[in-house]
């Protein structure tokens, strides 16, 4: 049985907002991901949970994309240049570094998840059709919890490191 969806047709604005978060999603679902792979080894917890948020990220690109061909275009595919080539100087940063930096691993997503928050934001604020706002909305609220586990991170990392000098 084939299950249809009932078609919802966007306004320019909210295809722009949904192309900008696309692009914005790519970033933050390659950015964990990378994360993740990099602290496999020293940090197996920490790299399984930003293994699932990179999956998170990639169930939530599923969904805009269908909100996008809906419409009878094509999604984008790709992040931002920016963030693709900072995951490029990163990677090259972490070849010279024998040793992995979980704290500049954990600084990196959590101002990778900063520019996604803020995106959505705006998204929210700005989008038109209810149906895509109630999405954005709950996809929102996922990347509040994951900006909020990483600045508790942050936190606890600088604690550490003051009650060490």
């Amino acid at each position: 049985m084939v299950t249809t969806h009932p078609t919802i047709t966007l306004s320019a604005i909210d295809r722009k907002q949904i192309r900008d978060l696309l692009h914005m999603t790519t970033d933050s679902r390659d950015g964990f991901a990378y994360a993740g792979k990099r602290l496999a080894e020293k940090q197996s917890s920490l790299s399984m949970r930003f293994h699932r948020y990179s999956q998170q990220r990639n169930d939530f690109l599923e969904k805009l994309k269908e909100m996008v061909e809906m419409n009878h275009e094509e999604p984008a595919e790709r992040g931002t240049v920016a963030a693709s080539l900072h995951r490029t100087w990163m990677e090259l940063r972490d070849e010279l570094n024998e040793e992995v930096d979980v704290s500049a691993i954990v600084v990196e997503a959590q101002r990778g998840e900063s520019y996604i928050k803020q995106a959505y934001e705006t998204a929210i604020e700005t989008v038109i059709e209810p149906g895509l706002q109630s999405l954005l909305k709950s996809q929102y609220e996922s990347i509040k919890e994951s900006f909020s586990w990483l600045a508790g991170l942050q936190d606890e990392d600088e604690r550490r490191k003051g009650n060490a000098t």
